[in-house]
C-alpha cells in the first residue's frame, strides 16, 4: 500500500498510537 506524505502524516497521527500498542502486544507474544 502506497501513501503520500500527507496521508502518512494523517495515518501516523490517528493510528500511530494504535500501531504502537499492537507492536507492544506482538512483542509480548
Amino acid at each position: 500500500m502506497y501513501l503520500t506524505k500527507e496521508e502518512e502524516r494523517v495515518y501516523d497521527g490517528e493510528y500511530g498510537w494504535a500501531r504502537q500498542v499492537c507492536m507492544k502486544i506482538l512483542v509480548k507474544l
